[in-house]
């Protein structure tokens, strides 16, 4: 049995070139180049003064599929709102209420998928709830599959999956502990309405904060191995999966010499790889002789990762972003924790590096995350000049902000998720290299500018 995060606290800051006045902003990005088959992502952002919310969204071809995923995700969004709308006098002025639906992905077999959602949601005090929705799709039937498809159910299986239900609680002391033995038999007799999901070796049932447990113990799973049912499974349905491909380390590019009096500018680029902007942000730089720096998020690299290695042979420095984009002064610390390590693993196998700048969501932390990257090696890198390519989606309005604010040593933020942000990119590079601009990476500047430790490092105001 393992126990998910359970996230705690308020405190932030936020970076003051951040601030969100009284609008909405809704981008929907879909991605439709996807390293599993038949299943791509749309992401699914919206930023207003009161809230945040970040919404990753899988799609098919198959509407049997895509509606009732689609239908629940928009029960989520209309839930928060409402909780929203009840809160409204409490948020505001620092405090930002947020909704963080973040997927994690397994193929099981080349036609079976298991989608895990992880709902965190904040709507003012000091606690943000966490609940779980696990979905398995057939992709060959085009439907999602129900547990009676996985498991021959009978009395006997039912006793017996109940039985080794409360076998593997029992094998945590702390965990059991908090059980509440009468929620726990309720939630069991509810075999329809049981959360689960499959991995090529075990059946793992999924409970809420709080479904079966008195304490605050968070998402618990409990993982039964298939060969204790083995008389159960439906063998037709699962098939051994194939073995992840391990790539080679990728050698870091040599570091050219500066000039200490040269005029210089770190462009980062946050949010990706996405298939459908990345690629053509990488021809602009490449045509400018332009390195940048991009902060990947762990779960689009995890759908792109040919994408992200893209970006690293092309010279250019990889660094984090987190794996959700999820505001990490709401997490406990195992969480932040989490979220560093995951994006960290998932870069190193698909670039061969390790990152060791890292970019909070939002320009958001405190001191539980600044100890983790101190602890981690990392550096937490913000930005002094803010492009707002995210608010106005045009090309011109980003090229105006930009040219308008910079100055020597700034670090750019940008997004490479927006195709109005690469439409800008010619342009903006052409007259800033004008002006005698050279563009360099995070690490290149800041050494320049003798900055080191954790941060976290903002670029020079004009």
């Amino acid at each position: 049995m393992s126990v998910f995060y359970q996230s705690i606290g308020t405190k932030k800051v936020i970076a003051n070139n951040y601030k969100i006045k009284n609008s909405i902003i809704t981008t929907t990005y879909s991605h439709d180049v996807s390293e599993l088959p038949g299943l791509n992502l749309q992401t699914e952002t919206e930023v207003t003064n009161k809230y945040t919310m970040f919404i990753g969204i899988p799609t098919t071809d198959s509407e049997m599929v895509n509606t009732p995923i689609q239908k629940w995700i928009e029960q989520q969004k209309k839930e928060f709102k409402e909780d929203v709308k009840q809160n409204n006098n409490q948020l505001g002025n620092g405090d930002v209420a947020h909704l963080n639906i973040q997927l994690d992905t397994k193929n099981i077999t080349d036609e079976i998928y298991s989608l895990l959602f992880t709902v965190n949601r904040y709507t003012g005090g000091t606690i943000e709830q966490q609940t779980i929705k696990p979905f398995t799709i057939d992709m060959k039937k085009n439907k999602i599959l129900k547990f009676t498809d996985i498991i021959n159910m009978d009395d006997e299986a039912s006793k017996e999956i109940q039985k080794l239900i409360k076998e593997e609680i029992k094998k945590d002391n702390d965990s059991n502990f908090n059980i509440m033995e009468d929620l726990l038999e309720e939630t069991l007799r509810r075999f329809d309405d049981l959360k689960w999901i499959i991995s090529e070796k075990a059946l793992t049932i999924c409970f809420d904060e709080y479904e079966i447990s008195g304490g605050a113990e968070g998402v618990i799973e409990v993982e039964i191995p298939f060969e204790k049912l083995d008389s159960y499974i439906n063998d037709s349905m699962l098939m051994k999966g194939q073995e992840p491909k391990h790539k080679e380390e990728k050698k870091e590019h040599g570091k050219k010499e500066l000039d200490p009096n040269g005029k210089y500018i770190a462009l980062t680029f946050d949010d990706g790889p996405y298939p459908k902007v990345t690629p053509r942000v990488l021809e602009v730089l490449l045509q400018y002789e332009a390195k940048a720096t991009f902060f990947m998020l762990g779960k689009q690299v995890e759908y792109y990762p040919t994408i992200a290695e893209q970006v690293a042979k092309a010279g250019h420095e990889i660094a984090s972003h987190s794996y959700s984009h999820t505001d990490l002064t709401k997490l406990s610390n195992e969480a932040i924790k989490q979220e560093f390590n995951e994006t960290s693993n998932k870069i190193k196998t698909a670039t061969g590096i390790k990152p060791t700048l890292f970019r909070p969501p939002y320009g958001a932390y405190n001191d539980e995350v600044i100890n983790y990257a101190n602890n981690n090696g990392d550096s937490i890198i913000l930005w002094s000049v803010d492009s707002l390519d995210w608010k106005s989606l045009n090309a011109s309005a980003v090229i105006n902000t930009v040219t308008r604010d910079v100055t020597n040593g700034s670090i750019v933020l940008l997004h490479d998720i927006h195709e109005s942000t690469a439409d800008a990119l010619p342009q903006l590079l052409a007259s800033l290299r004008n002006q005698g601009y050279q563009f360099i990476t995070v690490s290149e500047l800041i050494a320049l500018q003798k900055e080191k430790g954790v941060g976290p490092h903002f670029g020079k105001v004009s």
